[in-house]
């Protein structure tokens, strides 16, 4: 017979942001909002004219651009990281393996994040959420990052997409 913790669970910080301002406000609303208090905070701080004309001109910017949407954010993150050649896998791929370095394999993990989005994309179209296929996607990337042999002659992103597919499907 299990018997219930006396303990009551205080809720964390993000339990606490999650739970008001999403379930109250669409992202629209909260980014906005966000923004809006970052202009207030602004404003009480004491400036030269000339930087505060450069930082209302980032801020009109920076408005514009920013994605709206959790998806369009993630696929404006995964442009960031540009594409490896062969020889800067095999570099990564050989100090992953022999040194164990983290950094290598994050760099691989994060220039391939397209594979997983194109293939998500593919079968977005049956009517499950795509940041989901995504997010199974991203699983099966790491997967392929521990199970690929560089010696094989094989390009990574050819082979993750195989391990990608898997999960997604």
């Amino acid at each position: 017979m299990t018997q219930k913790s006396s303990k009551k669970r205080t809720p964390d910080v993000i339990d606490v942001v999650v739970n008001k301002s999403l379930s109250e406000q669409p992202n629209e609303e909260v980014h906005e909002e966000i923004i809006i208090d970052d202009a207030k905070e602004q404003e009480n701080q004491p400036e030269s004219e000339e930087a505060s004309k450069d930082q209302a001109k980032w801020d009109s910017v920076s408005t514009a651009l920013t994605p709206t949407t959790t998806l369009s954010r993630y696929l404006a993150e995964v442009r960031r990281y540009p594409f490896l050649s062969k020889e800067e896998e095999l570099q990564l791929f050989h100090e992953y393996q022999t040194l164990g370095t983290r950094e290598s394999a994050v760099k691989l993990i994060l220039a391939n994040l397209r594979v997983c989005v194109s293939i998500a994309s593919e079968y977005g179209l049956a009517g499950i959420d795509q940041m989901d296929l995504i997010q199974e996607g991203n699983v099966g990337l790491l997967q392929a990052m521990k199970k690929f042999d560089p010696t094989k002659n094989v390009r990574f992103y050819a082979y993750a997409a195989w391990w990608v597919r898997a999960f997604v499907l």
